[in-house]
C-alpha cells in the first residue's frame, strides 16, 4: 500500500490509539504494516522513548521495518540523541554502529558533524562509507575537505564520496570533482553530477522580464 493511499478501518484505530500509547506500544507500531502508522509513530517515539532505547531497537535488528523506524526517531530526536549516539558508534557493534551513523547524518549540529568527518577517516571502509554517505545527506561544505580526502582512498569510499559531494551545494565541489576525472573507475559518475550540478550551481538571474 502507498503512503497516500487511503487507510483501512483496522489502520485508522491503531493510528488513533497511537495518541495514547505507552512507549511498548510505540515500540510495536515502529514496525506497523502501515506506513502511516508508522510514520506517526516515529514522531512519538522521537519524544517518548529514550535515545538508550532506541539505539537497542536500532542495534538488535529483528525487524527491517522496526529499524529503519528506529532510526527515523533517532533522527528526528535531534540533538538530545547524539550522545547516545556517539556512544554507540565508538563502542557497539559493527552493524549497528553503521546504522548510528545514518541516524546521526540526520541531526544538524555540530557536534554531529564533527563525529561524522572523523568517522569518514576510519580505516573500517563500511564504517568510513556510511559516515561519508552521512556527509552527503548533512550536505554541509564544511565537509568538503574530509570528502575529497576519501576520493583519494578506495573505490567504495570515493564513489560514496563523490556522491555525497554532489549534495552539496558549493561552488568548490566541481573543481575537486574534476581533478579526479581522469580516473577511469570515477569519469562517468563524476560526468553525471557535474552535469546536474551545472544546473543547480548556475547563479539565478535577477533581471526582470
Amino acid at each position: 500500500m502507498s503512503a497516500s493511499a487511503p487507510l483501512d478501518p483496522a489502520a485508522q484505530a491503531r493510528l488513533k490509539a497511537l495518541e495514547r500509547a505507552r512507549p511498548k506500544d510505540l515500540e510495536e507500531a515502529l514496525a506497523d504494516p502501515s506506513f502511516a502508522v508508522r510514520s506517526r509513530a516515529v514522531e512519538l517515539a522521537a519524544q517518548h522513548i529514550p535515545p538508550e532505547r532506541l539505539v537497542a531497537l536500532v542495534a538488535s535488528g529483528d525487524n527491517f521495518a522496526r529499524r529503519a523506524s528506529a532510526i527515523n526517531a533517532l533522527g528526528r530526536a535531534g540533538p538530545r540523541a547524539i550522545p547516545t549516539l556517539l556512544k554507540a558508534i565508538e563502542s557497539g557493534e559493527a552493524g549497528a554502529r553503521i546504522f548510528c551513523l545514518q541516524a546521526l547524518g540526520r541531526i544538524r549540529a555540530p557536534e554531529a558533524l564533527e563525529a561524522l568527518c572523523k568517522a569518514s577517516t576510519s580505516e573500517d571502509t563500511l564504517i568510513a562509507q556510511a559516515a561519508i554517505e552521512a556527509l552527503g545527506v548533512q550536505g554541509d561544505p564544511r565537509a568538503i575537505p574530509y570528502l575529497v580526502d576519501a576520493l583519494g582512498k578506495d573505490h567504495w569510499r570515493g564513489m560514496a564520496a563523490i556522491v555525497a559531494l554532489g549534495r552539496i551545494r558549493d561552488p568548490r565541489v566541481p573543481e575537486a570533482l574534476r581533478a579526479h576525472r581522469e580516473e577511469p573507475r570515477y569519469r562517468e559518475l563524476i560526468d553525471d553530477i557535474l552535469a546536474r550540478l551545472e544546473n543547480t550551481l548556475r547563479p539565478r538571474s535577477t533581471e526582470v522580464a
